[in-house]
């Protein structure tokens, strides 16, 4: 079945928003369109994070973006995600927020046996594995940052049973993630 019957509508929904369009004419129009049913629980989901307003009554009205719908707009993320982020900026904690995010979508930091795996992460968190490899990958980028020794880092890493090279990647990704929250006027 195409994609577009089986994903995540809300991103798709809130970018026609953005562009003045009505979500359900827009979507209709795609060779393959998606349920009716996907495109209203995709637009319920955007309302709910009030990122749109679609309370008029009138079918022929098109929803509105509202502001925090214009931040998500340009964020690339599935917008309850962006909804996190824009929490964690708000709370003062966007470094934080971006490392959870990303160790939460990319591959594990960590390495070992699923025993050494299961004792590594442990030690940095012992309820949730996004959670253990964000805090891994905030202390290895501290290390990197004041180490006077550039190799200290990657020592660290190999001690605590982490790959220096994900955890590069990590790192980067949140960079990005953190740019793109700058130039979309994330507070």
């Amino acid at each position: 079945s195409p994609e577009m019957q089986r994903c995540d509508l809300a991103q798709s929904c809130l970018q026609a928003v953005a562009l003045g369009r009505d979500p359900q004419v827009f979507l209709a129009s795609a060779i393959d369109p998606p349920l009716v049913a996907a495109v209203e629980t995709a637009m319920e989901q955007l309302v709910g994070i009030n990122a749109v307003d679609n309370s008029d009554p009138d079918p022929e009205v098109c929803p509105v973006l509202l502001p925090i719908g214009e931040v998500l707009a340009r964020l690339p993320l599935e917008p309850l995600l962006g909804r996190a982020v824009l929490l964690g900026c708000l709370l003062g904690i966007p470094e934080q927020s971006a490392a959870l995010l990303v160790a939460a979508g990319g591959r594990t930091p960590f390495l070992g046996s699923r025993r050494d795996l299961a004792d590594a992460q442990r030690a940095f968190c012992a309820w949730s594995d996004p959670l253990a490899a964000a805090k891994a990958l905030l202390q290895w980028e501290k290390l990197s940052a004041d180490a006077a020794d550039p190799a200290a880092a990657n020592r660290w890493a190999e001690e605590k049973h982490l790959s220096s090279a994900r955890l590069a990647n990590l790192s980067r990704d949140k960079a990005f993630l953190l740019r793109d929250m700058k130039r979309a006027a994330a507070p």
